[in-house]
């Protein structure tokens, strides 16, 4: 239970330093770290149906670092809005 409170908090500070785009890439890739982790460690073999999946979220995780996030301008947005001059009544 230590271990896992320590990998969440590790996790939670590090989204001060790096994007949260980037931080969700490497939560993503968790089962993937694990099994070759346990592969590499433990000497696990690793089924065909693991494989798959860990190439799945590995090609998932490429395709979405390499889309780009469009900027949206809108009025309707609190930062929008704080930005706006208010007049004096």
């Amino acid at each position: 239970m230590f271990c896992t409170g320590l990998a969440h908090s590790l996790f939670v500070a590090s989204l001060k330093v790096l994007k949260a785009r980037t931080t969700a890439v490497i939560f993503a890739l968790e089962p993937v770290y694990g099994i070759t982790i346990a592969w590499w460690l433990f000497n696990e073999q690793p089924t065909a149906r693991m494989l798959v999946g860990g190439a799945l979220i590995i090609l998932a995780s490429v395709i979405t670092s390499r889309l780009k996030t469009p900027v949206v301008t809108n009025a309707a947005t609190p930062l929008a809005k704080a930005a706006q001059v208010q007049e004096p009544r």
